[in-house]
């Protein structure tokens, strides 16, 4: 098997281990959920050795080692969540540690269904004009 299969392998158990308490710390902090909006736009390189070896059984410790083989820009993400460098070298761990975000450039998949859930209710609140309206742009 190859190591990005075994990475791969080791990531989906995280995934099947995913629980909607992940998108908890998003309901009431903006600037966190800025950052795990902008993750998957984010260029990931996930750079592997031939053979993984030394991985760790604790689950703590084998989700810090996965991110070791991690690579990203903290300054693409800054620009992408609309955060400066300095929130996001703050808010990273956070997002990282409570797997808000993986290490494949992926969203916990209740993060990302949350987070769809609330594009949906941010869009059904604008109000838009329609074409039976008043509105004079549309006559």
């Amino acid at each position: 098997m190859s190591s990005r299969s075994q990475f791969d392998k080791m990531l989906e158990k995280f995934i099947a281990k995913d629980d909607v308490a992940m998108a908890y710390p998003l309901l009431d902090h903006p600037s966190l959920s800025a950052l795990a909006h902008a993750w998957p736009f984010v260029e990931v390189n996930v750079d592997l050795p031939e053979k993984l070896e030394n991985v760790p059984q604790n689950e703590r410790a084998l989700w810090s080692w996965l991110w070791q083989f991690c690579h990203w820009d903290a300054g693409e993400l800054a620009s992408f969540s609309g955060q400066s460098e300095d929130v996001v070298q703050l808010l990273f761990p956070r997002a990282r540690d409570l797997r808000i975000i993986y290490p494949d450039g992926r969203l916990s998949p209740s993060v990302h269904h949350y987070l769809g859930l609330r594009v949906v209710e941010v869009m059904n609140r604008s109000v838009l004009p329609t074409p039976n309206s008043s509105s004079d742009s549309y006559h």
